[in-house]
């Protein structure tokens, strides 16, 4: 049979049990606070994706050999790698 808890218990552990959630708030502030400097601003992010515009204008404006040579050799290396692997996995 299960006693029946006085006011002053009931009082104790919810007291109890108010200490236990301050100190886990506590905890997740802090480790917010911590996790702050991981986060990027949106001004942060704003100049990254402006620097990255520039950057890809400068690319799509250059003329040249290597603007058309880089693209069909990425290609030739990736279908040789894929062919390779599949030659390889095939004789296992």
């Amino acid at each position: 049979m299960k006693k029946e808890q006085t006011d002053d218990t009931k009082i104790a552990v919810i007291s109890t049990d108010i200490g236990y959630i301050k100190t886990d708030l506590s905890e997740i502030k802090q480790s917010l606070k911590e996790l702050s400097g991981v986060f990027a601003s949106k001004q942060e992010l704003l100049e990254v994706a402006k620097q990255f515009e520039i950057r890809l204008g400068v690319l799509e404006k250059s003329n040249g050999l290597l603007k058309w040579v880089a693209p069909i050799l990425g290609a030739v290396g990736g279908s040789a790698l894929t062919y390779l692997l599949i030659s390889y996995l095939q004789n296992i």
